[in-house]
């Protein structure tokens, strides 16, 4: 339970640092890393193709597959921390009213063989903590959201130019999952 409140804290200090008006740019904490560390996990390469700043479009989806609401928004992913994690900020676009936004980090865990994952963001304005596994084609994370539902996000179709992002809900009854949510990206020029 130390440990949590100890990660809970550096991670909310991170970010806290990091999003402060008081603070320098992040371009000047020297955090950014321009590749991955040579003694980074092997792992870490899986998100070199997802590595720059993309232009999305957020599609929430509805139980029949159906296009319901579509968005506009931004997502950059980049290294840090001397080349040992990912982060990335996400910004989408909203009809009146604050963007919604959330930054994550990840790092792979090698004595686990599994991402560790947490994200904040802006609307719901808490902690959340995913894990997953990754290969060159595609990333896979889980995790619980508050409300107990259990959610899956992957990204795929991943090419130097694009990719696809989806966010799938375990239907604890069928044990199937099912598209929410889906994300466009494409590499900005």
């Amino acid at each position: 339970m130390k440990r949590m409140v100890l990660i809970t804290t550096l991670i909310f200090s991170f970010f806290t640092a990091i999003f402060s008006s008081a603070q320098a740019p992040l371009h000047q904490l020297d955090l950014l890393a321009i590749g991955p560390n040579e003694n980074a996990a092997e792992a870490t390469l899986d998100w070199d193709k997802l590595i720059g700043e993309w232009d999305i479009k957020m599609e929430r989806v509805g139980p029949s597959g159906a296009v319901v609401s579509s968005r506009p928004g931004s997502w950059n992913i980049f290294y840090v921390l001397d080349g040992y994690v990912i982060q990335d900020a996400f910004k989408l676009d909203q009809t009146g009213g604050e963007p919604f936004q959330f930054v994550g980090l990840r790092i792979f865990d090698e004595a686990a063989k599994r991402w560790k994952q947490v994200t904040i963001d802006n609307y719901e304005k808490r902690l959340e903590f995913a894990e997953g596994t990754s290969n060159q084609d595609k990333v896979m994370l889980n995790y619980t959201h508050q409300s107990g539902a259990e959610l899956r996000s992957t990204y795929y179709n991943i090419s130097k130019d694009g990719f696809e992002w989806k966010q799938e809900k375990l239907d604890k009854h069928t044990g199937t999952w099912n598209m929410g949510m889906r994300v466009i990206a494409t590499r900005k020029r």
